[in-house]
C-alpha cells in the first residue's frame, strides 16, 4: 500500500430518517478539487503509531530477549541498573516535515538517551529528574522539507537509577502534504467505535462499501462512514447524500441527513481526581493530549 499523505481526514458520518430496513450499495465518493495553503502546519505523531502505511510513524528496536513496553500514551524499556547493550535499543521516527519536536517523561529512575535526525543535530539529553515531569526534550527546526529519520538511541550512563528509554509523543511541522490528484477514500464502519488518526493503516484497508441498516417504520436507524485522504491533503470537505435504494425501493435524499462529528483533542496527563469541579486542567505541553473523537456535531458539510 502507498504511503498514506495529507492532512488525513477523519469525519463520522451519521446518517437518520430512514423509515425501513435499507441495504447501501455502491459507496460513491465525489469531491471538488481544492488549492491547499501554502503555510506550515502541525501534527502531534502518538508514540503508539507504528503502522508503515502512514506517512509518519514510530518503530522500536531492541536486542535479543529485551523489548518496548507500547501503551496508549507512552512507549519505554526498562534495561534495569545496568547493560552494557543499552545502545542496542532505540526508537525511530520516520517523519515528513521541516521540524520535529519529541516529548518525554523524566523520571527518577530514567536514564540517557541520545538523539539525531539523519546522522545530525545530535544532542544527549538525561531524562533523570526527581519528579515525573513531561516536557519537550528535543526539538530541531530548519530542516530541508522532506523525509526524515529521528534515532533515538539509549545509553549505558545514568544520572538517577534504572537505564530507561521512554517518550510519549512527537510534534512534526510541515508543508501541506500533496501527491498527485486529490483523492478522498471512504468505507462503512461499526457506529459503536470512535476511529481516530493513529488508525490510518485500519481504516484504509477496510473499503466496505454496502452495508445494511433495519428500522421500524417510521423510526430512524444510523450509519457511520470514515474518510480519509489518500496521497494528497483536503480542506474543505462537504457532504451530499444521494437516495438510498434497495432493489426497486428507495428512500429519497431528502430523507437522509448527514453530521460530521469533529475530531477534538483531551488531556490524558496525571490523573485529576474527583471534587473540586473549579480544578485548573493542565495546559498543554503538546504530551499531555490525545486525540479523542467525541460526540461534537456539525450540522451540514
Amino acid at each position: 500500500m502507498k504511503q498514506k499523505l495529507g492532512k488525513q481526514i477523519w469525519k463520522r458520518i451519521l446518517s437518520a430518517g430512514l423509515a425501513l430496513a435499507v441495504v447501501f450499495t455502491a459507496l460513491s465518493l465525489q469531491f471538488i478539487p481544492v488549492q491547499a495553503a501554502e503555510t506550515d502546519e502541525v501534527i502531534t505523531l502518538k508514540c503508539s503509531t507504528t503502522d508503515s502505511a502512514q506517512l509518519n510513524y514510530f518503530k522500536y528496536t531492541a536486542y535479543g530477549d529485551k523489548s518496548w513496553t507500547l501503551n496508549a500514551d507512552e512507549s519505554y524499556i526498562d534495561l534495569g541498573a545496568s547493560d552494557e547493550r543499552a545502545e542496542e535499543c532505540y526508537f525511530e521516527i520516520y517523519f515528513r516535515g521541516n521540524a520535529i519536536k519529541v516529548s518525554a517523561a523524566k523520571g527518577p529512575a530514567h536514564g540517557k538517551v541520545k538523539y539525531t535526525i539523519d546522522g545530525g543535530h545530535e544532542q544527549i539529553v538525561d531524562l533523570y529528574s526527581s519528579g515525573r515531569q513531561e516536557s519537550v526534550v528535543y526539538e530541531v527546526s530548519g530542516l530541508t522539507e522532506g523525509d526524515h529519520v529521528l534515532k533515538a538511541v539509549t545509553q549505558t550512563t545514568k544520572s538517577g537509577s534504572k537505564i530507561v528509554n521512554q517518550v510519549t509523543s512527537a510534534e512534526i511541522t510541515h508543508k501541506p502534504y500533496k501527491g498527485g490528484t486529490p483523492n478522498l477514500g471512504g468505507t462503512i464502519v461499526d457506529t459503536d467505535t470512535q476511529y481516530t488518526q493513529d488508525r490510518y493503516g485500519e481504516i484504509a484497508a477496510k473499503n466496505v462499501s454496502s452495508g445494511r441498516l433495519a428500522a421500524w417504520k417510521n423510526d430512524k436507524a444510523t450509519g457511520e462512514l470514515v474518510l480519509f485522504s489518500k496521497d494528497c491533503s483536503l480542506d474543505d470537505v462537504s457532504i451530499q447524500a444521494s437516495a438510498l435504494t434497495c432493489g426497486n425501493d428507495t428512500i429519497s435524499a431528502e430523507h437522509v441527513k448527514t453530521t460530521f462529528i469533529k475530531s477534538a483533542k483531551a488531556y490524558n496527563g496525571v490523573y485529576l481526581g474527583y471534587g473540586d469541579p473549579d480544578r485548573v486542567i493542565p495546559a498543554e505541553t503538546g504530551s499531555n493530549r490525545s486525540e479523542t473523537s467525541d460526540i461534537l456535531y456539525q450540522e451540514g458539510g
